[in-house]
């Protein structure tokens, strides 16, 4: 009784978490109706508004499915619907949290290029390729290649099939569209395109080194666009 009268005072922030844990656990298949509320304090031995609460931030993160009248159901984590609320939740318009996920996005792709590049076919290559020069086509006529920037890392990077890393990308690229329509940035839009086409081009030729260097090198430019972004916004 004890153990449990400590648990009750239990910080809610965390509660979503061991509810996730206990989701897993269980092995649960999507759509599967979740257990009730009492049920599950019962199990994690807390109380049951702690439990309501943690249950509403997986709903939030799109984990959770709770209809008016209905049973909560089990949707499981999605990484790109998780990365849309997470973009959402952290905040449209912010520029501070946009620089914050460009430096995951440049450490998690400059150290997972190697293995998304073996994942890679010729025709995934190829298909790259073209986004490249389309982005650079778009560009050298003064028009936004944002969409195809997106196209362009996700073909690198989704046949390693990790859904986190592709959510991490939706949320900046919510974030970063909520910056950009708000604050157009000035800058030499074909430069930053042909950057696309050298790093495609390094790992079309079997340099992989070269290519990191590259798409490494290439976000040093989009660094400067959003300290550009942070001196307008203020």
């Amino acid at each position: 009784m004890s153990d449990r009268l400590g648990r009750i005072g239990e910080n809610e922030s965390s509660m979503h978490i061991r509810l996730l844990e206990e989701m897993r656990s269980t092995e649960l298949t999507v759509g599967a109706v979740l257990p009730g509320e009492l049920d599950l304090a019962e199990r994690l031995q807390v109380a049951r508004p702690q439990v309501r609460e943690g249950l509403r931030v997986l709903e939030a993160f799109g984990v959770v499915d709770a209809r008016k009248g209905a049973r909560r159901t089990w949707l499981g984590v999605d990484g790109g619907a998780w990365g849309e609320q997470l973009g959402a939740m952290l905040g449209s318009g912010s520029v501070r949290a946009l620089e914050e996920f460009l430096e995951i996005r440049q450490t998690l792709e400059v150290a997972l290029l190697p293995q998304a590049v073996s994942c890679l076919s010729e025709a995934d290559l190829a298909r790259v390729h073209r986004v490249a020069l389309d982005m650079v086509a778009l560009a050298e006529q003064g028009e936004d290649f944002s969409t195809r920037d997106e196209e362009f890392h996700r073909g690198l990077f989704e046949g390693l099939g990790n859904s986190m890393l592709l959510g991490l990308m939706n949320a900046y690229w919510r974030i970063f569209h909520s910056c950009t329509d708000a604050y157009p940035a000035d800058e030499d839009r074909p430069s930053l395109a042909r950057q696309h086409l050298t790093i495609i081009q390094a790992i079309t030729d079997g340099d992989i080194r070269r290519g990191i260097h590259e798409l490494d090198a290439h976000y040093y430019g989009v660094k400067r666009r959003i300290q550009a972004l942070r001196t307008e916004a203020q």
